[in-house]
């Protein structure tokens, strides 16, 4: 193997390690400023360092199922106004 490779490939492991160590300590991506508070607390707990604290799959795709059929059957006022809320903001964005 190339020298200039084996380095190439040492800088890679170096960069993936510090990364891993960040999202360790809590490093996690902005949520996006207007994003529903309803999607933005379910992101979160996916993100929870305690794997314990995580919802499942099962779990979170009861969540979601959930908030999908209140967004058509617009019963739940807190998550249509939510709803609402994120598409003007998101409509007063783009122009």
């Amino acid at each position: 193997m190339n020298i200039y490779l084996k380095k190439l490939l040492i800088i890679i492991f170096l960069i993936i390690i510090a990364l891993a160590i960040k999202i360790c300590k809590g490093l996690r991506p902005n949520i996006f400023k207007y994003t529903p508070k309803l999607h933005a607390d379910l992101i979160t707990k996916c993100w929870d360092a305690k794997a314990e604290n995580r919802p499942t799959a099962k779990e979170l795709f009861q969540e979601l199922k959930k908030l999908q059929e209140y967004q058509v059957n617009e019963d739940d006022s807190d998550i249509k106004s939510q709803v609402n809320e994120y598409d003007d903001k998101i409509k007063l964005n783009r122009t």
